[in-house]
C-alpha cells in the first residue's frame, strides 16, 4: 500500500486572521497550509479559489460579515 501525504487546507477569516495562522502552523507543522483574509468579501473569494478543507471564520467581519458568506 503506498501512502502519499498531502497537505490540508485551512482558510482562516478574520480581521486578526495571521494570528490563527501562526498558532495553526506552530501546532501542526507542515501538515496543514493556512491561507487568511481579513474581511468577508476577501474570504469568499479566496474560500472559492481555493475550495479549503476547512474555514475558520468570526462572524463580525467588515464588508460582508459571515454569515452572509456562508448564505454564498
Amino acid at each position: 500500500m503506498h501512502y502519499t501525504s498531502t497537505r490540508k487546507q485551512i482558510l482562516a477569516i478574520a480581521p486578526d486572521a495571521s494570528l490563527a495562522k501562526v498558532a495553526i502552523e506552530d501546532i501542526c507543522g507542515n501538515f496543514i497550509e493556512v491561507s487568511t483574509a481579513y474581511n468577508g468579501l476577501a474570504g469568499l473569494n479566496l474560500a472559492k479559489e481555493t475550495i479549503p478543507d476547512l474555514i475558520l471564520m468570526g462572524s463580525m467581519l467588515s464588508g460582508i460579515n459571515g454569515f452572509e458568506v456562508l448564505r454564498k
